[in-house]
């Protein structure tokens, strides 16, 4: 990757965050995996003590918005 991409990159990778962090929440994604390495769909993936909670999609993946702060993450 040249160094101009890079630059450009970083510099959409910062606004986002800053973004996020303006509009006071944050972004949680990951995957949901097997003890084999297989992706879960449809893994319930929840917040405990919130009302915040997604389920994961074909590929294992959920996608949840959370204010700052520390969380508990439960899968399902």
């Amino acid at each position: 990757m040249d160094k101009n991409r890079w630059t450009a990159l970083v510099g959409l990778l910062w606004l986002c965050l800053l973004q996020a962090a303006a509009q006071g929440q944050w972004t949680l994604s990951g995957f949901v995996k097997d003890i084999h390495g297989n992706p879960v769909s449809a893994a319930a993936v929840a917040i405990q003590g919130t009302a915040a909670g997604t389920y994961t999609d074909n590929h294992g993946a959920y996608t949840l918005r959370l204010a700052p702060g520390t969380h508990r993450v439960t899968v399902t």
